[in-house]
């Protein structure tokens, strides 16, 4: 089915919950935030994220699932929701999720507890919404993995991206330890990653592949992981923050790097499937270095057609910008976008632009989401439609993006999906709740 631009384009679907929105709630945890949002093999929405403010536990993750309408579908786990905890935690939160073929969910996430600070987890529920025992121990995998740095460093440079859970604070950071994401290969193993930070100014991203059961999978570098590092910056931060496998089967990270002597960058890197850096891309070391505004990074990657890779992401300096770079399969920049240069955007003058969620339509044009407004101040859910680098006229009325007020406060989107259909599919958090919205392609 190829998707149809509408005179409607970048308005909400009236058709969908109430005016385009629904709201999710979680009994007992005043706050509540999605993070993933997806269509199923049965075409219905599945959502979920975090509950916050409970007592005992203070946080659960939770799954739930939509139908076409927007209504909780109460044939999926308890009464459309399934809520759950990883073994021994008290803190943790979502922050992806990915479809098995057979239709199981497998849910990915940070936990910590008395014994474990920030491990990755998993989780996976079958297709009714029932932890899924079979997989790890009782249905969840707690990745605890001790690490070491390469080396003790002292160093006056400026410390990593991502010590600020806040993305709408007045500086801007961003919570790199929790920019995770799951893949699933397609002989059933899964693929993830994790920025693993040793202390302010130190760190590096793991790529981990586990066994279709849960199990680290040792055919994989011998222990199951590999670790990520710049060369260049090898005794401060290689921040991993994101995760793709391509059609040749090649594993793509992106981020950036920053402190010692070289300039802050942001990066993709690439390994293959044995877990050995791709030395044809980006020459030496697998890695591509791009150096634009201060303090910037890729978050997410799109594929783009003739292997194309379009990296998005946001700068942290104010002015904060979202921003997209393109580079073709061997890592050079890709002419054919912006001139090879990086595109920044800023919707608003003097006000914060940032890119949460991203997805290619089957036309080729780009859909991001985020928020626009004010640090710690009135941020609205914004979502925008490019034709390359440029806004595309075809929606909302000329304006190539539009922006969704639900009520004071911050509320941003934090990602987003495409249906079948082309519609668009936005989640979000507001101060209270998670909310979903659907749009018109």
């Amino acid at each position: 089915m190829k998707t149809r631009t509408l005179d409607n384009a970048g308005t909400l679907d009236q058709e969908f919950g109430t005016n385009g929105i629904v709201s999710i709630s979680i009994p007992g945890y005043p706050s509540s935030y999605i993070t993933s949002v997806g269509i199923g093999p049965d075409k219905k929405t599945y959502f979920a994220g975090t509950g916050e403010g409970g007592v005992g536990p203070r946080s659960v993750y939770f799954l739930g699932r939509l139908n076409d309408d927007g209504k909780v579908d109460t044939t999926f786990g308890t009464a459309g929701l399934t809520i759950g905890l990883p073994p021994g935690a008290s803190l943790m939160s979502v922050h992806s999720s990915a479809f098995q073929a057979d239709g199981s969910l497998v849910l990915f996430g940070n936990a910590t507890g008395m014994e474990y600070l920030n491990a990755p987890f998993l989780a996976r529920y079958n297709a009714d919404g029932k932890l899924d025992t079979r997989f790890g121990t009782d249905g969840h995998c707690l990745l605890i993995i001790d690490l070491s740095p390469p080396a003790q460093v002292t160093s006056t440079a400026a410390a990593p991206l991502g010590t600020d859970h806040d993305r709408w604070s007045s500086s801007a950071s961003d919570n790199a330890a929790g920019a995770q994401g799951v893949v699933i290969l397609p002989d059933g193993k899964i693929l993830a990653f994790k920025h693993h930070s040793f202390n302010l100014r130190q760190g590096h991203g793991l790529i981990i592949r586990l066994t279709q059961d849960g199990a680290l999978d040792t055919t994989f570098n011998q222990i199951g992981y590999i670790a990520v590092i710049h060369p260049d910056y090898l005794l401060h931060s290689t921040v991993l923050r994101n995760l793709m496998v391509q059609a040749d089967g090649k594993y793509l990270g992106c981020g950036n790097v920053n402190g010692g002597t070289h300039p802050p960058a942001m990066m993709f890197v690439r390994y293959d499937s044995t877990g050995l850096p791709d030395l044809s891309f980006g020459g030496e070391s697998g890695f591509v270095t791009i150096y634009g505004a201060q303090q910037s990074a890729i978050e997410r990657m799109l594929q783009q057609p003739n292997q194309r890779i379009l990296g998005i992401g946001n700068t942290y300096v104010p002015p904060v910008k979202g921003l997209m770079s393109s580079i073709e399969h061997d890592g050079s920049p890709n002419i054919q976008f912006n001139r090879g240069e990086v595109f920044y955007t800023e919707l608003e003058p003097n006000a914060v632009t940032r890119w949460e969620g991203a997805a290619l339509q089957k036309n080729g044009r780009i859909v991001v989401a985020g928020g626009v407004g004010q640090p710690n101040g009135e941020v609205d859910i914004v979502v925008a439609r490019f034709i390359d680098a440029r806004f595309d006229s075809d929606f909302n009325d000329g304006q190539g993006w539009v922006r969704t007020h639900l009520a004071s406060g911050t509320h941003f989107a934090t990602g987003l999906t495409l249906q079948e259909d082309g519609k668009i599919v936005v989640c979000a958090r507001t101060p209270a709740q998670g909310v979903i919205l659907r749009y018109h392609a």
